[in-house]
């Protein structure tokens, strides 16, 4: 069969676009591996999070939300995600019925007290393997014209 130059450069371009094509999608791929790993388990020295004593199991923990500070500030009740430790690094773990979602309601925090909440994640994330963890919580502080966001974490082990 002989093909004209118009062809074979057609044909040629197209199996050049497929390459390109298939170069993008592979480095997409594996660069959305779901890494997390922001290098800091506290984004604050006054308001901390710790796991209380003796209740990490694989179903849930309980957390005391510790504020250091001569501010008040507001969490959600609700409001959490928990990462496992992999090679070194932080990875999302991916919800049961791979989407979640709720209606948080805010809590406050004041300044100089600690706050206990119970947090059972087997309807979000199941029953947890044996491994390291860490579980984050979001800390908001609202005043006028000084509203600001940061994450508290804190790490666990499951046996």
């Amino acid at each position: 069969m002989n093909m004209s130059m118009n062809t074979k450069t057609a044909v040629i371009s197209f199996a050049l676009f497929l390459v390109i094509i298939g170069g993008v999608l592979c480095i997409a791929i594996i660069g959305s591996s779901d890494r997390f790993d922001n290098g800091v388990l506290n984004d604050s020295e006054k308001v901390t999070l710790e796991i209380k004593k003796d209740t990490v199991s694989d179903k849930g923990l309980t957390i005391i939300i510790i504020n250091k500070s001569q501010k008040d500030y507001i969490f959600g009740e609700y409001g959490y995600y928990v990462e496992k430790e992999i090679n070194g690094s932080w990875y999302p773990l991916p919800f049961v019925s791979g989407s979640f979602s709720y209606s948080d309601i805010a809590r406050m925090l004041n300044k100089n007290s600690t706050a206990e909440k119970e947090i059972n994640w087997e309807r979000v994330y199941g029953s947890l393997d044996a491994g390291n963890y860490r579980i984050s919580k979001d800390i908001g502080y609202l005043a006028p014209g000084d509203n600001y966001n940061f994450y508290i974490s804190a790490e666990f082990v499951i046996d």
